[in-house]
């Protein structure tokens, strides 16, 4: 009778023990499961987003040439969307989700090259402050960041910023010498390398300013440009000196793709 009753009592034991294993076993395949799932969730959304950004950005794109065909043909002088034909949509599906937008100011933070071989006297890396409007009273910016960019190519670039009075005649371009001394001109001068990678100036609000890039060693250079306003913390782009931003916005499903032209004039 006592052996019978030990050997009851171990039986329903080993019965709790198959029950624990198989939950535990349900639950690690239950895991898997759902790890499997998610990550495939992921890559399948990956998936419909790549399909959907290239119809999404190559609606942005027709656009943004139609923009730049008419801004050059004069068909909107005076840069009115109103004056455009724009489609609302495409085959693609992708949709224009608002106008073109015209803007003659660029982002506070701006990406450029500055090419090799270029001096003060040639390069194009030039930027008015106060775009080609005349003021009398400055350009309102009160500091200005440029970073170095180093690839490991071994380049410099040369930042020279000259702040000048918007209400002086001068009788050469204040900033076309920068060892000219002439009344109300400050310089601002350095060179920019791996080195000696960012550089930070406080500027006279109620002066203009013009900023000069120049690279004179043999690989082309890259720089951020990095504008502030009259606060000296709140951030404020410069102009596109004689030039039109067309920033177009289209979407496709969820995804939606901004492409920005500059149409020179």
């Amino acid at each position: 009778m006592t052996y019978q009753t030990n050997k009851r009592e171990k039986s329903a034991s080993q019965a709790g023990v198959t029950i624990l294993l198989a939950i535990l076993i349900l639950s690690s395949i239950l895991a898997i499961t759902f790890s499997l799932s998610s990550i495939l969730f992921i890559e399948l959304r990956s998936s419909m987003d790549l399909v959907k950004s290239e119809g999404s950005l190559y609606g942005s794109s027709a656009v943004a040439e139609e923009a730049v065909y008419s801004i050059k043909r004069s068909v909107c002088p005076d840069t009115n969307q109103n004056c455009f034909d724009f489609v609302s949509n495409f085959s693609s599906n992708s949709v224009l989700t608002t106008q073109p937008a015209f803007s003659s100011t660029s982002t506070p933070v701006i990406q450029e090259k500055v090419p090799k071989y270029t001096s003060l006297t040639t390069t194009k890396n030039i930027y008015d402050f106060c775009g080609t409007a005349a003021t009398q009273s400055g350009c309102g910016y009160g500091r200005v960041q440029i970073v170095f960019n180093d690839i490991g190519n071994s380049s410099s670039v040369f930042a020279y910023l000259c702040e000048f009075s918007p209400t002086m005649s001068y009788g050469s371009a204040p900033c076309s010498d920068p060892n000219n001394t002439l009344y109300f001109t400050t310089q601002h001068k350095t060179q920019l390398s791996a080195s000696y990678g960012q550089i930070t100036w406080d500027l006279n609000t109620s002066m203009q300013q013009t900023l000069y890039l120049y690279n004179q060693s043999s690989a082309d250079a890259y720089v951020t440009i990095t504008t502030y306003d009259a606060n000296m913390t709140t951030l404020k782009g410069l102009p596109f000196v004689g030039k039109t931003a067309v920033d177009i916005s289209t979407q496709n499903g969820q995804l939606g793709r901004k492409v920005r032209v500059i149409v020179p004039k």
